[in-house]
């Protein structure tokens, strides 16, 4: 008996010297490696070309990648920092507490931007936790100004805030307006109007409101807005 070859060790035939007669056909043998399978030294520089390529392109895209994800961060951050709690009630409580410290003071000023051009004799005080002003001005502008709302005939008596009570409760404005007493307050921070127009917005748990009223008898408007 001849001695057995495992199979791990039996090698293939070698075709690439086979003629044509051994492979079924007649004339010269053919090396299929050396007509379809490229020289060493040709796939050493496919190779090489191949793999600049690669690299030349991922590294671009790990670059793009990197610039992308780090704009991305930077937003992430941005939102964080802008709309959490903190920096969302910094941004309400500075400027009011500015607007608080600072009120816009005016008494008998004859034009303001802010109101119609028939407006005359304009008083107001301005700041974010209350804003009251009044001024003369014709009926029909002023029902043009408040278009917006919708004003009411006034049947009963209707009290509205002028800016006087706010001047009254800052003892820091000059003229000696600070602090009056109790008794005389009623006449210096309300006004109560028995004919002509008004407008009161729906209550608010708060306290807050916006009012509207105009004074038919002596032609002057009021307003007085209080967020709360």
């Amino acid at each position: 008996m001849g001695r057995r070859i495992p199979l791990r060790n039996r090698r293939r035939p070698d075709r690439r010297g086979l003629s044509d007669a051994a492979l079924g056909g007649g004339g010269r043998s053919l090396d299929f490696r050396a007509a379809f399978v490229p020289s060493y030294t040709a796939r050493c520089i496919i190779r090489t070309i191949a793999a600049r390529g690669i690299i030349k392109m991922f590294g671009r895209d790990t670059k793009m990648k990197t610039r992308t994800r780090n704009i991305w961060i930077a937003v992430a951050i941005l939102a964080i920092l802008i709309f959490n709690p903190v920096t969302l009630m910094a941004l309400w409580l500075v400027p009011a507490y500015w607007s608080n410290k600072h009120p816009e003071i005016g008494e008998h000023v004859d034009h303001v931007n802010w109101l119609p051009s028939t407006a005359s004799d304009i008083c107001y005080f301005k700041t974010y936790s209350n804003t009251a002003y009044e001024f003369n001005i014709p009926e029909s502008d002023f029902v043009n100004w408040a278009a917006k709302i919708k004003l009411s005939e006034i049947h009963e008596p209707f009290r509205i805030e002028r800016y006087t009570r706010s001047l009254a409760d800052r003892p820091e404005i000059p003229d000696g307006r600070g602090n009056p007493s109790w008794k005389d307050y009623g006449k210096i921070g309300i006004i109560t109007i028995n004919k002509g127009l008004c407008y009161s917005s729906p209550p608010r748990g708060n306290g807050g409101g916006t009012y509207y009223a105009y004074d038919r008898v002596s032609g002057r408007a009021y307003y007085q807005q209080c967020p709360r």
